[in-house]
């Protein structure tokens, strides 16, 4: 009996033990870890970028091969009209074409030949006092001006010394620069620029008394523009042999040989075409360093054969002037076709 309840006993307790299969045993909760760190924080990997080019030492920018220097291009000669003693071809109305002619050629070929400036040496018409000697010769040259300037002195024909005179009336004078003249273009002075060259041209009118003011007036231009080579225009200044007129001498002793810079005369005034040089010591060391070169030309008494002009051509490449006469109404170069070296030369060193 003791045995049959020892064996229920046991049973009992067996099945006290065995759970059910349709109740889940409760989970124990998993330990909590103690954290030895911070967690490492979630970085976001930026997209690759490219790597930078290695920057390049700078270098300096290759010096080009030196080039063979060139030589500036040489300046293109240019042409100066020169006019003297022009009175008879205005007074009389036979000769007048010869003017005209001379006139019209200039204004023709004044690109073609490069022709910068007009000069008349004085005695444009026979009779100063006579309008309409003036009004013709003013109609041959105002179309000249409107190529190139002007640049004329009076003569003895042009303007008396004292009384009355209608060279003050005509527009090359009255249009003149009031700044660059004295006493109605008594006196005057311009200044001829091209390209690199400037010239200084200066005028008197002629007198047979000295004109102490003019010359002073000259004196004082050159002085203000001392490195300037000077061109005077004059109406006398030689005679046919090549001396020195005497109403012109007392200027040479008071104006040319005190000026270093006048380099060249112009003028008419005694029939013919001579030439002249004279040298002058400017520093008073008793040798000669100026050279001044004295033309005059005045063929236009000549009733045969007349309407000639002189060409002045300066080349700045070799500072020489080129001479030469024409005479666009006969079409004809030379007037005294038996000594051609008197009008067709070239004056090195000329400024």
């Amino acid at each position: 009996m003791k045995r049959l309840l020892l064996i229920l006993f046991i049973i009992l307790l067996t099945a006290c033990a065995v759970q059910p299969t349709g109740t889940p045993a409760p989970a124990s909760p998993a330990p909590t870890a103690v954290p030895t760190e911070e967690p490492p924080s979630v970085v976001e990997v930026a997209e690759p970028t490219a790597a930078p080019e290695p920057t390049a030492a700078p270098t300096e920018a290759p010096t080009e091969a030196p080039t063979a220097t060139q030589e500036p291009t040489p300046e293109p000669p240019f042409s100066m009209v020169w006019v003297s003693d022009t009175q008879t071809m205005v007074a009389y109305p036979s000769m007048y074409e010869g003017f005209t002619a001379m006139c019209d050629w200039i204004v023709e070929n004044a690109e073609a030949r490069n022709f910068k400036l007009y000069l008349h040496s004085g005695d444009m018409v026979d009779n100063g006092l006579n309008r309409g000697q003036w009004s013709r010769f003013c109609e041959g040259v105002r179309p000249i001006a409107e190529k190139m300037p002007l640049f004329v002195t009076a003569g003895n024909h042009d303007r008396a010394a004292k009384g009355p005179s209608y060279w003050t009336e005509q527009f090359f004078v009255t249009e003149f620069p009031p700044e660059q003249s004295f006493n109605d273009c008594s006196a005057s002075y311009m200044i001829l620029n091209e390209g690199s060259t400037s010239i200084l041209f200066l005028s008197i009118c002629y007198v047979r008394e000295v004109y102490d003011a003019e010359l002073d007036w000259l004196k004082a231009v050159c002085d203000a523009h001392p490195d300037l080579p000077a061109v005077l225009l004059v109406h006398g200044y030689l005679t046919k042999d090549g001396g020195i007129v005497t109403m012109a001498q007392y200027m040479e002793k008071v104006l040319v040989s005190q000026c270093p810079n006048i380099k060249l005369i112009l003028c008419g005034h005694a029939r013919g075409i001579a030439r002249q040089t004279f040298v002058y010591d400017d520093d008073g060391d008793e040798v000669p360093d100026r050279t001044v070169n004295v033309l005059m030309y005045d063929v236009q008494e000549d009733r045969k054969k007349y309407g000639y002009l002189c060409l002045l051509t300066y080349d700045p490449a070799t500072n020489s002037l080129f001479v030469d006469s024409y005479s666009p109404f006969l079409d004809d170069y030379i007037y005294n076709d038996d000594d051609v070296d008197t009008e067709r030369f070239t004056i090195k060193n000329v400024f």
